[in-house]
């Protein structure tokens, strides 16, 4: 096994500090913590299915579909209700139908639910770089925070930084990047390279949702 495939198959597990944390201090979690906590839990969840569907030699690229909506809904929730007037009410049920609506119109007409997500994960990409982008806009602007590195949803919006932007150009082009994974054995060699530096992305991500889950922030905003 090369180092690429270890990091694609085995950095799932990091998932399991984050919500460690999250067990040993539930009673102490904010609401942004809280929420981190269910985007811990969708994505065990989503990685558990997939792998009792792969068992059954089924295709598994539609629970995908699922995870995607499913995380943007959870960090626009976030974004509306972690960081006072950050989106309104409207805004963030009009990101929330647009998402959901193009989402659909993806699944039903251009990537089926065998295909690779990759126009829903590019989309959710840019919409959430957006959202993290005007938070810590927001914050430089109105200096409310006294201690930022006990603010949860500062470590989060970090995470999501370093992870979303970084693997844009990897959803926009993950069709031509399975497609050559398939085509020779050299291709399935920088198919895993290429993915592992997903999965590298991905546990910084869980690792940055686990600093979340252990700040002690009690103050209201």
């Amino acid at each position: 096994m090369t180092w690429a495939q270890f990091i694609v198959y085995y950095a799932k597990w990091i998932m399991a500090i984050p919500l460690a944390i999250a067990l040993l201090n539930h009673r102490r979690l904010d609401q942004v913590q809280r929420l981190t906590l269910m985007l811990v839990v969708l994505g065990i969840a989503t990685e558990v299915a997939a792998y009792v569907v792969g068992t059954l030699r089924q295709n598994n690229l539609f629970l995908l579909h699922l995870f995607t909506v499913a995380e943007f809904i959870l960090l626009a929730t976030i974004y509306h209700k972690g960081y006072q007037h950050l989106i309104s009410v409207r805004w963030y049920w009009v990101l929330i139908i647009v998402f959901v609506g193009l989402s659909l119109l993806n699944l039903l007409y251009w990537q089926g639910p065998n295909a690779y997500n990759s126009n829903g994960r590019a989309l959710e990409s840019i919409l959430v770089t957006g959202l993290v982008i005007l938070f810590f806009m927001q914050v430089l602007h109105r200096l409310d925070i006294a201690n930022l590195s006990e603010y949860p949803l500062f470590w989060l919006s970090c995470g999501l930084l370093i992870f979303f932007p970084s693997n844009l150009l990897l959803f926009i082009f993950s069709d031509y990047i399975i497609e050559r994974g398939q085509g020779s054995s050299q291709g399935s060699l920088q198919f895993f390279e290429i993915w592992a530096i997903h999965g590298i992305f991905n546990m910084l991500l869980y690792l940055f949702y686990a600093r979340a889950l252990l700040c002690r922030w009690t103050k209201p905003i």
